[in-house]
C-alpha cells in the first residue's frame, strides 16, 4: 500500500484494502484504514471527469470495501463516525457533485456527441418481466453501468472516449464533494429530528444483503442491525440473464413487490399486513431505541429497494403516533440542503392539463383547476398559472428560477432504456420545442430559488438507483438544480385525487409553513378514508424543514385582494 501512494495510484491501494482489512486488530488501525478509504476514494474520483466514470468508480468502490470492516464498524464497540463514513463513502456521490456546482457541461458543438455517447454507455434492455411481481422486483433492483449488455468492453471504451473527451474540451467534473463528518450532521440535527442511515452490505457474491441502520440524533448516535429472521421470504441473491437488467431476489424485495401489487389492484386489506411487516422490519427496531419518544421527524437515507418503499403509509406507528418523514439519498445531501438559506421567494409558477404533442395521451381537465385552485389559496403570493397551450416548456424555463414554489400537474414518461436522464414530464409545445422537460435539461437549470416541487405526475418520485445508490431520474435532477423538496407520487395516480391533494397541501402549508409537518397532516387526513394507492402514492424528498417565504402579503394586508394572486392568469 506504501508504494501504491508513492506511485500516486489510489485505485491499487483501494485493490489492496480487502486483503489488508484482516490484519487490523485495533481501534486506532481501523479508523487508520477508513480515513485511508475515503481519501484515496475521493483521489480515484477525481481523477475522472464525467458521470459515467464516476459511476463505474462507485460501482467498483462497493465491491472493495469489505463487508466484514462494515460490521465491525457497525458494532457496539466501534467508533461509529467510521460506520458513517464508510456508508456514506459513495452514496450518491454524483448527485452531491453536482449540487456542489463542481460539473461544466459540455458546449452546443459537443453536446450532441456527448449525449449520444452517455446514452449507449447508460442504456439499459427494457425490462425482462414476465409478470407484474417480477417487474417490481426489477424496478426495485440496482442498475450496474458497465456489465450489462452484450458488449461490456465496448461500453468501457465508450467511457475513456468520453473521459478524452472532457479532458480535452474542458467540461465534465472538477474536483469532489467533501463528506462532512458525524459531528457535522449531528450539528445540523435539531433536537425533534433523527437521521435514519440505512447501510446495506452482502458477504458474498450472489448472496441477498444484510441491513442496519446508523440513528443519529443532535445528541446520541446508535445502530440496529435488522433481522431477517421477521420476513416470510428467503432472499436467493442476484439473478442477470445475458446482460440484462438484474433482478434481485430479496426477502425485503419480495415483501415490497407483494405491497405494490395489492395496492395497485387496490387489495388494502392483502396489502396492510405487508405493511405491517415492513414496521415490524425497518422501523419498530428504531422506535424502541433510547430517545426516540422525542423525535417528530424522521429524515429516511433509503438503500437499493427501500427507494420503491411507500414509506408514507408505514410511518404512523401502531400506537397512533404520527411521524412526519423525508427521503434523502445521502446523508451528505441532506446536510448540504440544512445548510442553505430558508428564506425564499413568495413567488409561484403552476403548469397544469398542458396541451401536449401526443394527439393520443387524455386532456387532465383537473390538473388545470387544481393549479388555478393552488395559486387562488396562496394569499398575498405572486402568481403564474399557466394552462392549456400556454403550459409550454419554455415557460417553464423562463417562470421556474424565480420560484418559491413550482407545481406542474401533467402527464409524465418513465423510459426503461435510459432512466438516468430521460425521466421526464410533458409540456405543451411551442416554437420548435416538443415540450418534453428531462431529467438531463432540470438537472442543469438553476432552481436555487424552489422551496417545494409539486410534480403531480405519474411516477413523479420513482427512481432507478444505480452503483453506490446513485439516483436516477426527476427526483434526484430536482435536488440537482437546488430545489429544497420535492413532493410527487411513487406509482400512477388519478388526476381527480391528485387535485385533491393539491387543494389540501395548499391550505396545509397555509397554517404550517413545516413542509414536513403540513405533509403528514394532508397524507393522515386521508389515511382513513381513502384507498392506499391513492394517499399512500405520495413521497416528500428533500428538507422538509419550515420555509420563511420572503415578500409574502400577510392576509389582513390582502383581505382587500382578489381571490387569485398578482400575477396569476389562466
Amino acid at each position: 500500500m506504501r508504494r501504491a501512494d508513492e506511485a500516486d495510484d489510489p485505485d491499487t491501494w483501494l485493490g489492496l484494502v480487502p486483503s489488508y482489512q484482516r490484519y487490523v486488530n485495533s481501534g486506532e488501525a481501523e479508523r487508520g484504514l477508513v480515513s485511508g478509504i475515503v481519501s484515496h476514494a475521493n483521489q480515484s474520483r477525481a481523477k475522472l471527469r464525467t458521470r459515467t466514470g464516476r459511476l463505474v468508480t462507485a460501482q467498483r468502490l462497493e465491491g472493495l470495501v469489505p463487508p466484514q470492516l462494515v460490521e465491525r464498524c457497525l458494532s457496539t464497540h466501534a467508533d461509529l463516525s467510521s460506520a458513517f463514513a464508510l456508508a456514506e463513502i459513495v452514496k450518491a456521490r454524483l448527485l452531491l457533485d453536482m449540487m456542489s456546482n463542481l460539473y461544466r457541461p459540455p458546449n452546443e458543438t459537443s453536446a450532441a456527441q456527448v449525449g449520444a455517447l452517455e446514452e449507449a454507455i447508460l442504456a439499459y434492455q427494457p425490462l425482462s418481466y414476465t409478470n407484474d411481481f417480477i417487474e417490481q422486483i426489477q424496478l426495485a433492483s440496482i442498475l450496474p453501468v458497465v456489465d450489462h449488455g452484450p458488449d461490456p468492453d465496448v461500453r468501457v471504451n465508450k467511457i475513456r472516449e468520453l473521459e478524452a473527451l472532457a479532458a480535452n474540451s474542458g467540461w465534465g467534473f472538477s474536483g469532489v464533494a467533501e463528506l462532512p463528518p458525524l459531528s457535522e450532521v449531528q450539528r445540523l440535527l435539531q433536537p425533534n429530528e433523527a437521521l435514519l442511515e440505512f447501510v446495506r452490505f452482502t458477504f458474498r457474491i450472489g448472496a441477498g444483503p444484510s441491513l442496519a441502520v446508523i440513528v443519529i440524533t443532535c445528541d446520541r448516535v446508535q445502530t440496529v442491525r435488522l433481522s431477517e429472521a421477521s420476513l416470510p421470504f428467503e432472499s436467493r441473491g442476484t439473478l442477470q440473464v445475458n446482460g440484462g437488467q438484474p433482478t434481485d431476489w430479496t426477502g425485503l424485495g419480495q415483501v415490497v413487490a407483494q405491497l405494490r401489487l395489492h395496492i395497485f389492484k387496490q387489495e388494502d386489506s392483502t396489502a396492510l399486513p405487508y405493511l405491517r411487516v415492513l414496521y415490524d422490519y425497518l422501523l419498530r427496531p428504531i422506535a424502541e431505541l433510547n430517545g426516540m419518544d422525542s423525535i417528530e421527524h424522521f429524515v429516511i437515507v433509503p438503500t437499493g429497494l427501500l427507494n420503491l418503499v411507500p414509506w408514507t403509509a408505514i410511518l404512523p406507528e401502531p400506537s397512533g403516533r404520527h411521524i412526519s418523514g423525508s427521503l434523502v439519498p445521502s446523508a451528505a445531501i441532506w446536510a448540504r440542503l440544512a445548510s442553505r438559506e430558508r428564506d425564499l421567494p413568495a413567488k409561484y409558477a403552476g403548469f397544469g392539463d398542458p396541451k401536449v404533442k401526443d394527439r393520443h395521451l387524455p386532456r387532465l381537465k383537473n390538473a388545470g383547476l387544481e393549479v388555478a385552485e393552488f395559486a387562488s389559496q396562496l394569499t398575498g403570493w405572486d402568481a403564474a398559472v399557466r394552462i392549456d397551450k400556454e403550459a409550454t416548456a419554455s415557460a417553464f424555463r423562463s417562470l421556474a428560477p424565480k420560484a418559491g414554489i413550482v407545481h406542474v400537474g401533467a402527464h409524465g414518461d418513465f423510459p426503461e432504456n435510459n432512466p438516468l436522464d430521460e425521466h421526464a414530464f410533458l409540456l405543451a409545445p411551442s416554437g420548435g420545442d416538443d415540450g418534453r422537460l428531462t431529467a438531463r435539461e432540470i438537472a442543469l437549470m438553476d432552481l436555487r430559488s424552489l422551496g417545494i416541487a409539486l410534480l403531480n405526475i405519474c411516477n413523479g418520485a420513482v427512481y432507478r438507483v444505480g452503483p453506490g445508490d446513485e439516483p436516477y431520474g426527476l427526483a434526484a435532477a430536482m435536488l440537482s438544480s437546488g430545489a429544497r423538496n420535492l413532493i410527487a407520487p411513487i406509482w400512477p395516480i388519478a388526476d381527480d385525487f391528485a387535485r385533491t391533494v393539491a387543494a389540501d397541501l395548499a391550505q396545509s402549508l397555509t397554517s404550517c409553513p413545516n413542509i414536513a409537518a403540513a405533509f403528514e397532516s394532508v397524507m393522515h387526513r386521508h389515511a382513513d378514508d381513502t384507498a392506499l394507492v391513492d394517499w399512500a402514492a405520495y413521497s416528500l424528498i428533500g428538507l422538509g424543514r419550515k420555509i420563511d417565504w420572503s415578500g409574502a402579503v400577510s392576509v389582513s394586508e390582502a383581505a382587500t385582494g382578489n381571490t387569485l394572486p398578482t400575477g396569476a392568469s389562466q
